[in-house]
Order: C-alpha cells, then structure tokens, then sequence
C-alpha cells in the first residue's frame, strides 16, 4: 500500500473498522446504499466506489476500510439521484450522495475484502456493505499436482485463475521450458461462493490431464502461469514432482 494511505491511517480515529455500539435506535441510524463498483464489474485504472447515505441527524462520514483496516473518507456532500428516487423528500437527500476514488495500485494483488460504513453525526455507524474484489495481475492457485508428490499413473494439472480485466491464457511449463495451454473455461463454484463478484468466477477452473510418458523418469517443476487479455501475467503456483517409471 502506497505511503499516503499509512498516513491517513495514523491520522483516523479509527484505523480499524469501527464495530457498532450497543442497541441504538433504528431511527438513528444511518442508512444508504453502494451502487458501484457492481457485481463482477473489471477494474479499470482508477478504482471508484460511490453511493449514497441518510440520517435523521445528518451524515458526518462515509468510511472505506480496506481488509478491516481503514483506508480513506469518501467525499460527501454530492448529489445523488439514486437517493432522491428512494427517499424523496428526506433531509439532506439533494446532496447525500458519497464518491472515492483510487489507483488499484495502492493495493497489493490478490484478494481484498472492502467494507463501507456511514457514520451520522450522533456517531452511530451501519455498515452499507462489504464484498471481495481481486486487485491487480491474474489471481488464482494451482491445485494440482501437490508439492513433492510422487506419481506413476496419469494425473491432471489443474486449478483456476481469474483476471478483474480478463483471463487471456493459462500457460504450464516444465522446467522453465513451454509445456502446454489447459482447458479452459471449467466450472468452479467453490471460487464463485468465495468471490461472488469477480469476473468469471463460475467458470475459472483449468486442467491438463498428462500422462509419466510425456515426462522423462526423474524430478521435474512444474509451473503454471496466467495471463490477462491486458498482458499481465502472474504466476499461479510452483510444484516439483518426481516422475517413476
């Protein structure tokens, strides 16, 4: 994470995600809605989130915390015609729309959970929402084969990999040397449930089903290595096995 955001941490009353305080009356809290980035919408160069948020007793922040750890204030004060379609005629709804923006650089690649919380100005705090993004190269695991594994019988290289930009190739090498491109495209829904909204999800399983004849007798790693349509390439997992013949 880039210096800045490590400065506007320190100087954050809470530099972690503020937990609600006890019961608190449901007309004092606030309320509000995160209409972007959408499910599964790719990341582009600057990362936007962006919504709206209401209180009986006026807005004193919309806070974005970034692995439950704070990451900036949102803007306030913009206008918002979602929020005047929901709640026409509610104080403070011309201008309760809430806007931050950022490089995707200043996260590190990999997964990231992202909350928003809107704090009113009697500090009772309601989160609006939280979800799982992937930030930056080609993200995802080697499943198979494991680390150190014998094998004497036909076995699969497989896993899965997804690109907020888009998954471009899959590559496996051997050795260092080029080896072969997986199938594509195969269903995972075990990534879809653990990153709803990223692109591709369901279907961002690979394989490659090899046999020991393809492999001289001996040790051998194996690498796998994803590449986004945008050129990024992000290596997806390493193993060294031992070929028996």
């Amino acid at each position: 994470m880039l210096p800045i955001f490590c400065v506007l941490c320190l100087f954050s009353a809470s530099c972690v995600r503020e937990e609600p305080r006890g019961h608190v009356p449901e007309d004092e809290l606030p309320f509000g809605q995160v209409l972007e980035p959408k499910p599964g919408q790719p990341l582009g160069r600057a990362l936007v989130i962006r919504g709206w948020a209401l209180s009986e007793y006026g807005i004193q922040k919309v806070a974005i915390y970034e692995d439950r750890a704070f990451l900036a204030d949102a803007k306030l004060g913009l206008t918002s015609p979602e929020a005047e379609k929901a709640q026409p005629g509610f104080p403070g709804v011309a201008h309760a729309g809430w806007r931050f923006e950022a490089d995707p650089r200043i996260f590190s690649t990999g997964p990231h959970e992202l909350t928003v919380q809107a704090r009113s100005k009697t500090g009772a705090v309601r989160e609006l929402a939280s979800w799982n993004i992937i930030i930056g190269r080609p993200y995802g695991k080697m499943d198979s084969p494991r680390d150190g594994q014998q094998i004497a019988q036909p076995f699969s290289i497989r896993g899965w990999a997804i690109s907020e930009q888009g998954l471009d190739q899959v590559a496996i090498l051997i050795d260092g040397k080029f080896f072969a491109t997986p199938r594509l495209g195969l269903e995972r829904p075990d990534v879809q449930k653990a990153f709803p909204k990223a692109r591709d999800g369901l279907t961002s399983g690979w394989r490659f089903d090899a046999t020991p004849a393809m492999f001289t007798p001996g040790g051998h790693e194996i690498v796998a290595r994803a590449r986004s349509t945008d050129g990024v390439e992000h290596v997806l997992g390493t193993a060294r096995i031992t070929i028996l013949r």
